[in-house]
């Protein structure tokens, strides 16, 4: 049995404004719609290879079931659930933001733990 795709509010609230900038802001539908058909398809790659993408240590995030796909000018980042077979998509940013201290946060706890394991 395959991965379930489940995204957190944050997650379609951060895509929904980049592609409402998009479409509106910058008056690109083309590019809004582009941006939405590679958002689909780094979905598809992770249901089918949910380790596919490197984990996020590069931000500071050492949980090696977060991970993060860069698209563009942006960043998709996301858990596995190995145990309920879920990818949930928690967050999509601009990779010019401080993605440090954006909030990712995992599924089912609280700020995810950014020391360094010993």
């Amino acid at each position: 049995m395959g991965f379930k795709l489940d995204f957190k509010q944050t997650a379609r609230d951060d895509i929904s404004i980049v592609l409402y900038e998009f479409t509106f802001a910058l008056a690109s539908p083309e590019a809004a719609v582009s941006l939405g058909t590679r958002i689909q398809k780094a979905t598809e790659i992770i249901v089918a290879f949910p380790f596919a993408y490197p984990d996020c240590s590069i931000y500071s995030i050492f949980d090696p079931n977060i991970r993060h796909v860069p698209i563009g000018k942006y960043v998709l980042f996301y858990q596995v659930c190995e145990e309920k077979k879920t990818i949930c998509i928690l967050r999509f940013l601009s990779s010019l933001s401080n993605i440090k201290e954006n909030g990712i946060q995992s599924i089912g706890e609280g700020t995810i733990d950014r020391t360094i394991p010993e």
